[in-house]
């Protein structure tokens, strides 16, 4: 079977689509057919080099985590899965493989996929709807009037945000730039701040809720934002998370469930959730098609998704 890898941490450039081995249904595992895959920032940093303590030191290594497909094979110990079902998840950082004709992925952190969701929209929802899940319903409990402040809200996490902070009726502003501030509009966010014009810091004003998919507010930025006792969660960890400011602040590590993948399901299956494909690529084109995103030639709203034709 075809697989993109990578024999050194690098630029997507030097990736490579080899015929490997298949995959095995091992303990735990299931086998899936990989219908599409979906492109996370976190996939570039891993191949890159920037978390090589996640990855272990051998090589060759498999690209992305995010998939959806039909499952060929399953694990011994596995319960809840048969051959042939539809389903979404993800592997985890470590062995990764997304983008590949077939993979094994872990039961745990699969879900089956319902019937009107398509395979491309499932790949793109599952570590961006999961992070948005997790930070406003787990973490900061939003609800009716909640009022939150998305930064980065035209991003494949940011555009899922916005839906399920509406569908909580929470009073959303959410920052973007470019084709971003249609979408963002259009997705039904409150009001839309151009972030290339105006400051996100200065905004003048204070939230409920700062939720920061794209890390460019400090903490000092942050607290001057909310509330006093209002929640700042930073998808991506690194600043501590005790300090002297008087909010609250989550470093979030996004942790990967078949029940929070169920939940984002069933706010998709309402019609409170759509995904946001902003690029369409095939298992062929993708060595280009990821430098290219990885260098910035490709940009877009929402997500990028490798789609492979049965």
């Amino acid at each position: 079977m075809k697989r993109i890898e990578y024999a050194a941490f690098g630029p997507a450039s030097a990736f490579v689509l080899v015929d490997t081995d298949e995959p095995v249904a091992g303990p735990g595992l299931l086998v899936v057919d990989v219908m599409a895959a979906g492109l996370n920032p976190l996939d570039f940093k891993v191949s890159s080099g920037l978390i090589p303590m996640m990855t272990g030191p051998d090589f060759p290594k498999a690209f992305g985590t995010d998939l959806a497909g039909i499952v060929t094979d399953v694990g011994a110990d596995v319960s809840g899965f048969t051959i042939g079902d539809r389903v979404f998840g993800s592997i985890p950082i470590g062995a990764s493989g997304a983008f590949a004709e077939r993979a094994a992925i872990p039961a745990a952190n699969t879900a089956l996929l319902p019937d009107g969701i398509g395979v491309d929209d499932g790949a793109a929802l599952v570590i961006a709807g999961s992070a948005a899940v997790q930070a406003l319903i787990d973490t900061a409990s939003i609800a009716e009037g909640t009022r939150i402040l998305i930064n980065g809200a035209a991003g494949g996490v940011g555009t899922i945000a916005v839906q399920v902070a509406k569908a909580a009726g929470a009073i959303v502003t959410a920052t973007a730039a470019g084709a971003g501030l249609a979408l963002v509009a259009a997705l039904g966010a409150d009001e839309v701040i151009d972030y290339s014009t105006t400051a996100t810091p200065g905004l003048g004003r204070r939230f409920d809720v700062v939720f920061d998919t794209v890390s460019t507010l400090s903490r000092s930025d942050a607290d001057g934002l909310i509330v006093g006792a209002g929640h700042h969660i930073n998808l991506n960890p690194g600043p501590p998370t005790t300090d002297d400011y008087p909010s609250q602040f989550t470093a979030q590590h996004t942790q990967m469930t078949a029940e929070r993948l169920e939940r984002v399901a069933a706010l998709v299956s309402a019609g409170h959730v759509q995904a946001q494909i902003g690029h369409r690529f095939t298992l062929d084109d993708a060595v280009s098609t990821l430098a290219a995103i990885e260098g910035g030639t490709i940009r877009m709203a929402g997500k990028a998704v490798m789609t492979i034709t049965p």
